[in-house]
């Protein structure tokens, strides 16, 4: 079973009819059951899921930025050295 991970309730209020009749209602939640990287199941709400998931992804792009601009810095050193290694046969 899946743990409720939100403490966010459904919002409620009235229906209104052109008559003005009153209903309560509710609007519910868009609960969804999410398995996480661990493997436990977390019902949470679908804007949680999207909030946390560009999270991660914008923490991917930065890490994979970082590690591209590091790579292209190792390969202008290595350029750099043949070329001194040339010059100096």
């Amino acid at each position: 079973m899946a743990v409720k991970a939100t403490n966010r309730k459904p919002l409620k209020g009235n229906d209104r009819s052109h008559a003005l009749n009153t209903s309560k209602r509710a609007r519910k939640l868009n609960l969804q059951v999410v398995t996480l990287e661990d493997g436990t199941k977390v019902r949470m709400t679908v804007r949680e899921k999207r909030t946390l998931n560009k999270e991660n992804n914008t923490k991917l792009k930065n890490n994979n930025y970082n590690e591209n601009v590091v790579v292209e810095e190792k390969v202008e050193e290595e350029t750099e050295n043949n070329e001194n290694e040339e010059v100096s046969e």
